[in-house]
């Protein structure tokens, strides 16, 4: 008898439940703190979105060697075959959307000459593409070029001091 009565008071709804309460765009439930997160593009990364000359949303390396001779011999006013720090701040603004945009000039000119040749230029962004390309497939889509960030947290770096970056999957987990 002691087990029925157990049984049956186990069985009776309890008090009721207070209603959700609202939530209004711009608030938080209570307990809850929001961690603000963006994605970002690196100045680089305006570059190669517009190098993608087959509208594909991907840009491969051919597009990209293309668009890289293109644009240097564009930036070489005097026609000289190499670009002074002057025209590669003209290429810089253009491209990476400012004059002071990494891989700065002193980055580039690896034999420290004050001109940058076109084979410094095109090993320079060469070693850029190859690090944007997450996946190594020889192309580099747009979600590569994006970067998850936390503004409250320091990025993490690698042991050249460089961001490490956290590819998307492409299947969206």
């Amino acid at each position: 008898m002691l087990l029925l009565s157990l049984a049956l008071l186990a069985a009776q709804p309890g008090p009721p439940s207070p209603p959700p309460a609202e939530i209004r765009p711009g608030e938080n439930p209570q307990g809850v703190n929001p961690v603000p997160i963006s994605e970002t593009a690196e100045p680089l990364g305006l570059a190669i979105a517009s190098f993608d000359s087959n509208g594909d949303g991907l840009t491969s390396r051919a597009e990209f060697e293309a668009a890289l001779e293109r644009t240097f011999t564009a930036a070489d006013r005097d026609g000289n075959g190499s670009l002074g720090y002057i025209e590669y701040s003209g290429w810089a603004l253009t491209w990476l959307g400012s004059a002071t945009a990494l891989p700065g000039p002193f980055a580039i000119d690896t034999d420290g000459d004050n001109q940058i040749s076109r084979a410094e230029f095109m090993a320079a962004f060469a070693s850029q593409f190859d690090r944007l390309d997450a996946n190594g497939d020889g192309s580099i889509s747009h979600a590569e070029l994006l970067t998850l960030r936390n503004p409250r947290m320091a990025p993490v770096l690698d042991r050249n001091g460089r961001p490490i970056r956290q590819p998307r999957r492409r299947d969206g987990d």
